[in-house]
């Protein structure tokens, strides 16, 4: 996988009940900010060329290194949305899980979601598109976003 390899990913979230709106519109914003930082500041450059496979099993670790990298910079979120670096949606489906299909660089998606923490599973549904799934609801997802721009 490289930075120019764009495609489908799709979320699986945490079963919930109800969705916050509040929750939903804050953390498609951080994910939106998340992806443009790691594009922004090459935080992906570590990771560029790596098969799936050697991302599987490596989540926390490459978590906390890119919370190290974040941390260390001062980021304005304003600069970040520019329009090349879009992060498109292709369907949302609110059954059992809430289930989001993104478009975009499928390595920054990833790296993105590996930051919402948690236990994240991935699997490799062909060469553009792949399947996360998060053990946690939005909210907390949210706040893991949230908490990796705090300095």
């Amino acid at each position: 996988m490289n930075v120019n390899d764009y495609g489908q990913i799709i979320v699986n979230f945490e079963t919930q009940d109800r969705i916050k709106v509040s929750e939903f519109s804050n953390f498609l914003y951080y994910l939106k900010v998340t992806y443009s930082a790691i594009l922004k500041y090459n935080l992906y450059e570590k990771y560029n060329g790596y098969k799936i496979e050697e991302i599987i099993g490596n989540e926390e670790r490459i978590r906390k290194e890119l919370i190290d990298i974040l941390k260390g910079k001062m980021i304005n979120k304003s600069n970040l949305f520019r329009k090349e670096e879009e992060l498109f949606i292709t369907e949302i489906s609110k059954q059992s899980p809430l289930r989001i299909y993104f478009k975009g660089i499928i390595l920054i998606i990833i790296l993105a979601f590996i930051l919402c923490g948690g236990n994240i599973n991935i699997t490799l549904l062909s060469s553009t598109k792949i399947e996360i799934k998060l053990d946690r609801p939005i909210g907390e997802g949210l706040q893991s976003l949230k908490n990796a721009f705090k300095r």
